[in-house]
């Protein structure tokens, strides 16, 4: 896995194929590299995972998402964790959200 800095060039909040509720964060890593961070299904950690999202990367609303630098620990298949560009603060999902089962 490695870190690589991005921009957020946009997100969505929607429902997927099957009518489950999920967000993504599209990341540009500025070298023609795109990924998109989300998908889970926010029937079970909706507000949670919006609000650490939110707090991770330093912002108040959703569409203020769009434009922020930020970290992202990747694989070239998946995005794990969003990082803030300076402060040592991530939101990994994997990790994060299991603490609230």
């Amino acid at each position: 896995m490695e870190i690589k800095n991005a921009t957020i060039t946009s997100v969505s909040l929607g429902k997927e194929d099957h009518g489950i509720p999920t967000c993504f964060v599209q990341l540009d890593y500025g070298d023609c590299g795109v990924q998109s961070f989300g998908g889970w299904d926010l029937r079970y950690y909706g507000i949670d995972f919006i609000v650490q999202l939110l707090d991770t990367v330093g912002v108040r609303e959703w569409n203020d998402l769009v434009g922020k630098n930020v970290r992202a620990k990747c694989e070239h298949i998946k995005v794990h964790a969003i990082g803030h560009i300076i402060k040592n603060q991530w939101f990994e999902p994997e990790i994060d959200l299991q603490k609230k089962e």
